[in-house]
């Protein structure tokens, strides 16, 4: 299963409730949401997807665990296509 951790071209700062993430190479930009928010930080250290699962499930105990996993499933992928992860293994 492989794992993975933010970018080290990634830029982050907090606007609110939201987190904004800056690719200083493409220049992109995205806003995350609370929840995304919460997902990426976990990714400050090279982690799995069930690792991510986990953790958000623990933040958000009233989320079905099939929810949680899809989530985080979705989200690592768009994040990855923008460059904001890095996979390992």
């Amino acid at each position: 299963m492989p794992s993975y951790r933010q970018s080290p071209d990634v830029e982050q700062t907090r606007v609110g409730d939201r987190t904004v993430i800056y690719h200083r190479v493409s220049r992109a930009a995205l806003v995350l949401n609370p929840s995304g928010a919460a997902i990426f930080a976990v990714l400050g250290e090279l982690c799995s997807q069930a690792t991510m699962a986990a953790r958000l499930q623990s933040m958000f105990p009233s989320v079905p665990a099939e929810t949680v996993v899809a989530d985080v499933a979705a989200f690592v992928d768009a994040i990855e296509r923008h460059g904001l992860v890095v996979r390992d293994g």
